[in-house]
Order: structure tokens, then sequence, then C-alpha cells
């Protein structure tokens, strides 16, 4: 009928609902939060027995999220249109010849490639591990982008990926983390 009120339920359509009809919990985050959630848990993440897949889950997803990138293709473009492929084929050049590797990560704007990260889970230390930064860089640069992001999310490490890597080059990067622009609870003091 017109002029009839609309069920309850109706006014609540602005997010998913669920096959009964209830509204999903709006599961934005914003990074202050995924800070706070990382740092109060930070000895259980950095076990050995913390794997990459749940850092990737909990924190990596949903920053990259959280700064606007669509992870995950929730606006349904497809994977040729998508702007965040997850483990996307690459082939890589090494010793043992052409290979197929899957960077964890690769952002694409308006269909090009633009750089890939590698995640890898906190027992790792990025900054010492040769392996991390040569595969990261490797990655990038089979791929002809400029650069490769490599992280544990502790820090984010930016790699020029201009010249062909080699396994122990200088480490020509950019180093920052993830919380450089959230105060912490004793500077907002």
């Amino acid at each position: 009928r017109r002029g009839a009120a609309a069920p309850a339920f109706v006014a609540e359509a602005r997010y998913p609902t669920t096959l009964f009809g209830a509204a999903m919990p709006d599961r934005r985050v914003n990074i202050a939060d995924l800070v706070s959630n990382f740092r109060a848990h930070i000895k259980a993440y950095k076990s050995k027995e913390t794997k990459e897949a749940e850092i990737r889950q909990q924190f990596i997803d949903p920053f990259w999220r959280a700064l606007g990138w669509d992870v995950g293709d929730t606006k349904g473009v497809g994977p040729t249109e998508s702007e965040v492929i997850i483990e996307k084929n690459v082939e890589t050049v090494d010793a043992g010849g052409l290979r197929s590797r899957r960077p964890d990560y690769l952002f694409r704007l308006g269909g090009f490639a633009r750089f890939i990260l590698e995640a890898k889970k906190p027992a790792i230390d990025i900054d010492a591990d040769n392996d991390a930064i040569f595969q990261a860089k490797q990655y990038a640069w089979n791929s002809t982008m400029p650069f490769a992001v490599l992280t544990d999310l502790e820090p984010f490490r930016l790699y020029d990926t201009t010249f062909k890597s080699i396994f122990n080059p200088p480490r020509r990067s950019a180093r920052f983390g993830y919380d450089s622009a959230v105060p912490s609870r004793s500077d907002a003091l």
C-alpha cells in the first residue's frame, strides 16, 4: 500500500543481509584499531606458531581495505578488473630457469599492475632475511614493476626494483611502520 510504513528490517538494508533478512554487522575497521590489537597481542603474533595466513586475514587485508583498496573483490568486478589479486601467478627467472611463482598480493589501478606485496609472519625478521627480501624484489622485477613491498606487519619495506635483483645487494629501500601515523596512548596524553 502507498504510504504504509516499511518493515523495520528495510531501514537497515544499507548493510548486506543474511539469508534470514537480519542485517549483518558493519565490519569496517580503522588502522588505529588494527594497531591496538596487534600491540596488545604482540608476543602471541611473534611466536613461531603464528601462520602468515592468520596475519594476512586479521591485519594485512583489513589494513589495505582501510586505505581504500578492494582486497577480496567486494565490488564483484571479477578477476580482469580487480584492484588486488591474491597470489597471482608471475613468471620469474632464477638459476633453474623460468618458474611460476605467486606473490601474496598484486595491486592494480585501471587494470595495470602497480606493485606487489609479499607478506611474512612476524616471527621472520624481514630486515635481515635475505630470502624474503630477494623473493619480493624478484617478483616485482620480473613483473616490470618499479618497487616491491615486503611486510611482516611491524615494518613495511619498500624496495627499489628498477635494477635486476641479486641475492645480497645493497638494500635500497625505505622502511615505515603501519602505525607511523597512529599515536600511541602515551602520545595522546
